[in-house]
């Protein structure tokens, strides 16, 4: 917090901490998460969500911390920052994220894909929630041990919204043209071909190919 005086670049002065969001590089750091590595465990939790629901919530949270939206944002403004964002940096910037991090050296590679979309399944769901307590026990942390239970807890609002993509999404969900949407295509591709050997990767991104395709 840029304004607190006893926490700091994710340490507390009396506080422990458990794990510390970052994405850079869209919003640089430093020095940079290569030189902290003395810091952090050496595997990476690596949050990911489609882009197909991640720029219009991105879009929604702005309109509301920023321009005082009460509920859902105009569809007029989706859309000019859609048409505007989209393409000159918005889909470029979430990729930048995958590829800095998957480069990174200095880590133990990536030890989980933290998937939005898994978090909100009620099979995958459970199951990343275990894998997350896992490696967060193996960096010497207590987590509880009813896990499904803490699953449930956390996504239930979101389990119960009539667009489990878009929960606040009450008067029209985001949509997108026909050539946005190839775009979109063409850069997760891109990912794939990229990263060809990370199975989970491929198949994650797989998945958010298919989830735009069928995208009315």
């Amino acid at each position: 917090y840029a304004r607190s005086k006893t926490f700091r670049k994710c340490f507390g002065q009396n506080s422990v901490t458990v794990s510390c969001e970052q994405v850079h590089p869209v919003v640089e750091i430093g020095p940079p998460p290569e030189r902290q590595i003395n810091k952090f465990q050496d595997k990476i939790i690596f949050a990911i969500r489609n882009p197909l629901t991640i720029v219009p919530a991105h879009f929604q949270s702005k309109a509301v911390a920023y321009h005082g939206a009460n509920g859902q944002a105009s569809v007029d403004g989706w859309r000019q920052f859609r048409d505007e964002w989209l393409e000159r940096g918005v889909v470029g910037s979430w990729k930048s994220v995958i590829t800095t991090w998957s480069n990174m050296t200095n880590y133990n590679g990536i030890g989980l894909y933290l998937t939005f979309e898994y978090l909100l399944d009620i099979e995958k769901g459970p199951k990343t929630v275990a894998k997350l307590a896992q490696i967060l026990g193996d960096a010497g942390f207590s987590v509880a041990s009813n896990t499904d239970c803490v699953w449930y807890h956390a996504v239930q609002d979101s389990l119960k919204a009539q667009h489990i993509y878009y929960p606040y999404a009450t008067d029209y969900v985001p949509g997108y043209t026909q050539h946005q949407k190839d775009y979109m295509i063409q850069e997760l591709q891109d990912v794939q071909q990229t990263y060809p050997d990370d199975v989970e990767l491929f198949s994650i991104v797989d998945l958010y190919i298919q989830q735009i395709q069928q995208e009315s």
